[in-house]
């Protein structure tokens, strides 16, 4: 169970640079001699977003894994991968034939390691072909090697990259450490000219690892348009002029044991109550809005939420793990008992998210068939009938087939094929269909530009004897951001961004890259305005001109200074431009 407060953001859309707390009820501290202290280091270590590397060994039976954790738009990623490469074991690595290999994804999720020469290239990557690029490393308390992410370079160029302060203090597990690396996010500054700006309780330097509460505690988070504000964030020192901004501010209240946090707008307000956990968590403005936790422990004496609380009422829930001889991957049978006395059940491999068998409150049972790399190919639903998915090793969904209940007399029907590449040359693209099929067999066919990953064309199923194609232009752009003389630089990296979509109304496209079969009145084209390539700019979207027939309909938008949209104007012909 997480507990997301949203904290600030700027942008919209997928890259969205953004930081919440991504608190659980299980997050404890050993750092517990003062609430403050105790307090500051729950929450300075739910800061999201961050990422690392975190090598976990162990005895499983698929070896030494690490833990990816992995910030993407407003979502939190992380899953178990084969940490090297050992020979040519075909159930973990891929060799393409360029001699380039990736491992194979475990579990619900694509990330995989991409290991070749090519340091432009070589990577963490998801599906959608974002990459974390590996930087600082530091050896944590139990002496593992983590290693944090430089930065994260998404597939059409922008970058987050991270400001981290690190201090060396005494460690208290003297049977492995005397000493351990400490670190906490400064700022974080997206490519696309915005920034956080991340304030501590105190800057104090501590002297050891169980004192370090303050020093990792958030006090005041602030977003920033670069484009109007500016920052020397290599510096690691607090930027006065970020400050002065509309800002989340986290407050600590050892006498009652509650952190309240506000957001920038003052609307949204939560309390949270610790005790060495998250106790529990109310809306100040809402009433009856306080939802407390009970933690229990399994038989492995791993914690676990074992009681919710709240309006509705109390949901209890229990937990088994069954472990044995072999140190495999302990299967875990869990059940929730809502209010009403309704009950889930649900067993599987956690640490994977693969899911054996599910029950819901109606007795219906859902049986997952299961195997390497933890995620199913199979499941049989409570009237007996199966439905099956194919997969490839990156776990991109080959094939998607459903099974005819039985004794109906009907056959099973195929919802969805898809074809990708074999190998994985490009993670830019590999993780792309080239086409989809749905069950009456039509195909959609696809292409991709092969530097960021973006469509470049969408051809639909021929109806009487057409094909419609939908095509898709993109540019390099830089964003413009203040220098603090009054003058403007552009960021370090550009970003490709979409400038142009066409499609034919009726006839197929042409047989060149552009235009219709049927000529230019048969074509509409809508192009994209991003402003213009001098400061101040953070390339958001200024504006659409939709070209049909030669009647051109533009629709403006505006943004406040934290890049959310405020404003759009109805499509309207003859409006030479938007500011």
């Amino acid at each position: 169970m997480r507990i997301r407060v949203p904290l600030v953001s700027f942008g919209s859309g997928a890259t969205a640079l953004n930081a919440s707390l991504d608190l659980s009820p299980l997050d404890s501290s050993r750092s517990a001699n003062d609430f403050a202290n105790m307090a500051g280091t729950i929450l300075g270590a739910a800061l999201r977003p961050h990422a690392q590397l975190k090598p976990v060994h162990s005895e499983q039976e698929t070896g030494d894994y690490e833990n990816v954790e992995f910030p993407m738009g407003s979502g939190f990623f992380q899953q178990p991968y084969a940490a090297t490469v050992v020979g040519g074991d075909l159930y973990n690595v891929h060799t393409n034939p360029d001699g380039s290999q990736y491992t194979q994804s475990f579990g619900a999720t694509h990330f995989t390691r991409f290991i070749t020469s090519n340091a432009n290239l070589a990577g963490v990557y998801d599906a959608e072909g974002n990459k974390g690029v590996a930087g600082l490393s530091y050896t944590d308390g139990a002496l593992n090697q983590v290693e944090l992410q430089d930065k994260i370079v998404f597939a059409n160029g922008e970058e987050w990259r991270f400001y981290r302060e690190f201090a060396t203090v005494s460690c208290t597990l003297t049977f492995v450490c005397r000493t351990t690396t400490i670190t906490r996010l400064r700022f974080i500054v997206s490519s696309r000219g915005y920034g956080i700006q991340f304030l501590y309780t105190s800057d104090a330097t501590p002297t050891s690892d169980t004192t370090a509460g303050s020093w990792y505690g958030p006090r005041r988070v602030t977003g920033y348009n670069k484009a109007a504000v500016f920052c020397d964030e290599s510096a690691l020192t607090e930027c006065p002029a970020v400050s002065a901004l509309p800002s989340a501010t986290m407050t600590y209240n050892s006498g009652a044991g509650t952190v309240t946090v506000v957001p920038p707008s003052g609307k949204g307000t939560v309390e949270l109550t610790l005790n060495g956990t998250v106790t529990s968590f109310r809306r100040p403005d809402v009433p009856n809005s306080i939802v407390s936790f009970i933690v229990g422990v399994d038989q492995t004496d791993s914690p676990y939420i074992q009681r919710v609380t709240d309006a509705n009422g109390q949901s209890n829930y229990s937990r088994i793990v069954y472990v044995d001889d072999s140190g495999h991957i302990p299967l875990m049978n869990e059940t929730s008992t809502n209010p009403a006395g309704g009950q889930v059940m649900i067993q599987g491999y956690a640490p994977y998210g693969e899911v054996q068998m599910f029950g819901d409150e109606l007795n219906r049972y859902y049986n997952y068939g299961t195997g390497y790399p933890y995620r199913f190919w199979d499941v049989s639903g409570p009237e007996g009938n199966d439905d099956w998915v194919s997969r490839d090793r990156r776990n991109n969904v080959l094939a998607y087939m459903r099974g005819a209940k039985p004794n109906s007399q009907l056959p099973d029907q195929a919802i969805l094929t898809a074809s990708y590449p074999v190998d994985c040359i490009n993670p830019k693209t590999c993780n792309h269909p080239t086409w989809v099929r749905d069950g009456n067999g039509n195909q959609t066919d696809f292409t991709y530009a092969p530097e960021h990953g973006g469509v470049l064309t969408e051809t639909a199923p021929a109806v009487n004897g057409v094909r419609a194609q939908k095509r898709y232009t993109y540019q390099q752009r830089y964003a413009w951001i203040s220098n603090g003389s009054g003058g403007y630089v552009h960021a370090t990296a550009p970003v490709w961004l979409l400038t142009q979509t066409s499609f034919c109304k009726a006839g197929n496209p042409a047989s060149s890259d552009t235009g219709c079969a049927n000529g230019s009145s048969d074509e509409v084209v809508t192009t994209y305005d991003y402003g213009p390539d001098v400061g101040p700019n953070t390339l958001l979207l200024r504006g659409t001109v939709v070209d049909a027939g030669g009647l051109s309909l533009r629709t403006c938008y505006g943004y406040d200074a934290q890049g959310n949209k405020i404003s759009e104007t109805k499509p309207r012909a003859g409006l030479a431009g938007c500011s």
